[in-house]
């Protein structure tokens, strides 16, 4: 029996949690930016009075874009206070609190369910979740991230026969991001007896969530964004049979997945840690590897249960000892793989769930609370194994190493999105100090083979089309703002068409966008590229059957003289 002066406080749990949050996802936050949707929903929320985000704010709330209000509201409002408290750093603060906020709460729940041994490993795979790498990014931090909490919430609640208050907390992560949802399907399940009792909460349990489903659909199908198109198109899918396949699929494919990745990522990165990661991660495996030793398992007394195989001609008959701690974990792994498997009922809008790095990483968001869940209760299992053999010491060693490396490798990831950063502000500060010449219906083609790129966020999106009009704010004048689009490399040879005496530019990237091509207006396009490592602007006229596209000529190297947009001082300004 370990003495209470040998123990870690259960009351310092939350403050390694949040060490723990801190360390993998935002030590670096100071040097992080904007990235793909961060674009519409924190850039445009950026330099706004109250009155203009109290109006954003209701527009999303009537309107249901993408049947999300309630994640986009939370969104534009955090990014809002952020900004007013800070700019973009504080806004990341902001982030990481909510996180963290999600990991204490998880912890919490977990404790209801089992020893605090179990509770603080769920924790900390709940922090350090693998599967998912898109925690930085502010758009999922707070609007993905906002569904996670909602569900949590409801768990508790639910788990405190506080019913009516854990479907309202359920209803904000439907509207927040949708496919966190489905995994409150199987909570009940997270009570001790299972029973036919059980059967019936079940029963009752899915019927309200399920009424609950239907009526959001309706909502949007009927309301909102003038009726969402989507909607219909999906149960037109789902009615010809294309997508219970994929649910079916996604059931399976995704679990796996994501628990593939539990050893995939934290071990594939390896080679590229610097000294400085390596000596981090050798630290919080010291520092984990003392508080897991000394962390208590559950002792419980042995449950005998009575097995027996009965056929004509023999009998077989024995009893099963099993510690009831032992038994309670092993119904809570077989939960856990149920919850797991329930995060990817959805997923299939981007089938198939198996994505191991980027942003699109966020398709093992839901999985965070089951995979979280069935890591803990192996892990306790395991060592409470160990412990009958005296053995617990060195497993909890191991399992600290480990946590260490998906510390480490979550390092890697945050390197990467200071590089990203990096890389755009030096690419929209070239395109600016190239384009000074901008008029109304300028288009900017760059060809986006050669740029600079990232492993874990690509550097450029399809919002790079519109930043130019966030950069400067053009006459108000203006019919048609300048754009930027990324083109493939020899696009005139590959995408450009001529039309009568129309050129049409047809890339299959931007194919959403203009099906059949956009029109590309002579003397006001603007050709970028790569020669010799440096962006530079294109000078030589593009001909195409025997027709001449003439680019539009640099008259005049003077800076822009328009005024500051929201994103010149982050992106445009040097440091």
């Amino acid at each position: 029996m370990l003495q209470p002066w040998v123990r870690p406080s259960s009351r310092l749990v939350p403050v390694l949690l949040a060490m723990t949050v801190w360390l993998a996802h935002f030590l670096n936050f100071r040097h992080f930016g904007l990235y793909h949707d961060d674009y519409y929903f924190v850039s445009l929320s950026l330099e706004k009075t109250g009155a203009e985000m109290a109006k954003r704010i209701g527009t999303a709330l009537i309107q249901w874009p993408q049947g999300r209000p309630i994640g986009f509201s939370i969104t534009f409002l955090l990014s809002f206070i952020g900004d007013h408290l800070g700019g973009i750093p504080a806004i990341y603060l902001l982030a990481c609190s909510l996180i963290t906020l999600n990991t204490i709460l998880f912890y919490q729940l977990l404790r209801r369910q089992h020893a605090e041994f179990f509770a603080l490993t769920g924790g900390l795979a709940f922090a350090l979740f693998p599967a998912d790498t898109t925690k930085i990014f502010l758009t999922h931090g707070f609007c993905l991230q906002s569904a996670l909490t909602f569900l949590i919430l409801a768990s508790l609640l639910y788990l405190s026969d506080r019913r009516v208050l854990a479907y309202i907390a359920i209803a904000g992560s439907l509207l927040a991001y949708e496919s966190v949802f489905t995994v409150f399907f199987a909570v009940p399940l997270l009570r001790a007896s299972w029973n036919r009792r059980l059967i019936k909460e079940l029963a009752f349990h899915s019927a309200i969530l399920l009424v609950m489903m239907v009526m959001a659909v309706l909502i949007r199908s009927l309301g909102g964004e003038g009726g969402d198109t989507r909607v219909a198109g999906t149960l037109s899918a789902f009615i010809s049979g294309g997508i219970p396949a994929k649910i079916v699929a996604a059931l399976v494919m995704g679990p796996c997945v994501s628990l593939f990745l539990f050893l995939y990522g934290p071990m594939k990165y390896l080679i590229s840690w610097s000294p400085g990661i390596w000596m981090m991660a050798a630290t919080f495996a010291l520092i984990l590897g003392f508080w897991l030793a000394r962390t208590p398992l559950e002792q419980s007394a042995h449950r005998v249960y009575p097995l027996a195989v009965q056929s004509r001609w023999l009998t077989l008959k024995a009893d099963l000892s099993l510690p009831e701690a032992d038994v309670r974990l092993l119904q809570l792994l077989l939960t856990s793989l149920i919850l797991l498997s329930l995060g990817y009922v959805l997923s299939f809008t981007h089938f198939p769930p198996t994505i191991v790095r980027g942003i699109r990483t966020s398709t093992h968001l839901a999985a965070t609370f089951g995979g979280s869940m069935f890591f803990a209760a192996l892990c306790t299992l395991l060592v409470s194994i160990a412990d009958r053999y005296r053995q617990k010491g060195m497993l909890t060693s191991v399992l600290a190493c480990y946590l260490a490396l998906v510390l480490g490798y979550h390092q890697v990831i945050q390197l990467d999105m200071r590089q990203n950063w990096q890389n755009q502000r030096q690419f929209w500060q070239a395109v600016i100090q190239l384009c000074p010449d901008l008029m109304d219906g300028t288009t900017i083609l760059v060809e986006r083979e050669e740029l600079p790129e990232t492993l874990f966020v690509s550097t450029h999106s399809t919002f790079d089309r519109g930043l130019l009009q966030q950069i400067f704010r053009f006459p108000p004048t203006w019919r048609q703002p300048p754009q930027l689009f990324t083109a493939r490399k020899n696009w005139p040879q590959l995408d450009l068409k001529l039309q009568g005496d129309r050129f049409i530019w047809r890339d299959p990237y931007w194919s959403w966008l203009a099906p059949d091509g956009m029109p590309l207006p002579p003397g006001k396009i603007i050709g970028l590229g790569m020669v010799n490592g440096q962006l530079t602007r294109l000078t030589t006229p593009i001909v195409l059957a025997n027709q001449q596209l003439p680019l539009q000529q640099l008259k005049s190297t003077s800076p822009p003289a328009w005024d500051r947009g929201t994103l010149y001082e982050i992106l445009i300004e040097t440091n």
